[in-house]
């Protein structure tokens, strides 16, 4: 219940300002209204229902645009997981490699996952903390998800003749690898394309007039009940506005965006069973993952 309380308020200090805020106008309305006689209320019970009406449906587009690109991101990461996990399989099955040629491989697919997800936050990965290194210093890269999945392809480019069927298998490797930069393009695109400013303005202040006569419609009706009424109705559109710009960049450390730090892990164990020769000591991408996300384990 307490997790569930905690979720529900987000934790900007503006929310909690912006709440605050029209819960004492809500009051210094109905106390006019009340007590002081040349100011009325205002006769308007059919437009408080049509706007509560609009001002919902517009919340709802709103939510649900936002919503669709936070899904969105959710559906390639899981795409990106299931890729790496099949890329080990089948690299696992056809290729007879050393123990140290999985580890290098593990450990390059591993750092795609970080570097992708650093590169969708605007930061570096310090691919040398999960003990990779693959010949380059991250200084002269731009585009580190780029240049590992180059490496990546590279390294089983150069190895197709320890396969049993180089060139059939290389094709069955071949999509699953492809998929990577794809996922990657998909994922700059939702970051690239952010929700038109004048949108979020004009929901912004179409929000602020509401609420503004939202007291004074109900203050002869309801009296002390309106302040309850408005800050009730203002928590839900309020809030509804911080938790839509807070998923429609999904890609963040923010309370509701995707836990990216939780699927590099699982990508880390997954390549770990899998290729059962990558090493367990990843403590540097296990802290930095406790750090942004503390449900991570």
């Amino acid at each position: 219940m307490k997790r569930f309380i905690k979720a529900a308020i987000p934790k900007s200090p503006v929310f909690r300002g912006t709440m605050t805020g029209l819960m004492l106008y809500s009051i210094a309305v109905v106390m006019l209204v009340k007590y002081v006689p040349h100011f009325q209320g205002m006769e308007a019970k059919d437009i408080t229902a049509t706007t509560s009406i609009v001002v919902g449906l517009i919340f709802a587009f709103r939510v649900n645009s936002a919503y669709d690109r936070w899904w969105e991101g959710r559906k390639l990461w899981g795409q990106l997981v299931n890729d790496l996990r099949n890329v080990c399989i089948k690299f696992d099955l056809y290729f007879d490699v050393t123990k140290q040629e999985k580890i290098d491989f593990g450990l390059m697919l591993v750092g795609f996952a970080c570097s992708l997800r650093d590169h969708l936050r605007g930061i570096k990965t310090d691919l040398a903390a999960i003990g990779l290194n693959i010949g380059m210093p991250e200084t002269d890269c731009d585009h580190l998800p780029l240049f590992t999945a180059s490496k990546i392809f590279q390294f089983v480019q150069s190895r197709r003749d320890k396969a049993s069927h180089a060139d059939f298998d290389f094709l069955l490797l071949d999509k699953h690898i492809s998929a990577l930069m794809d996922i990657c393009g998909a994922c700059e695109r939702i970051k690239g394309t952010p929700i038109s400013g004048w949108f979020q303005s004009s929901i912004r202040i179409w929000l602020s007039v509401y609420l503004s006569i939202l007291p004074w419609l109900l203050a002869d009706e309801f009296h002390l009940w309106t302040i309850v009424i408005v800050v009730f109705a203002g928590y839900f559109f309020i809030a509804l506005e911080f938790l839509a710009e807070e998923i429609q960049e999904p890609f963040g450390i923010d309370q509701n965006d995707l836990p990216t730090d939780r699927y590099c892990l699982t990508i880390a164990d997954s390549v770990r069973q899998i290729l059962s020769s990558v090493p367990d000591n990843m403590s540097e991408l296990k802290e930095l993952s406790a750090a942004n996300h503390p449900s991570v384990k």
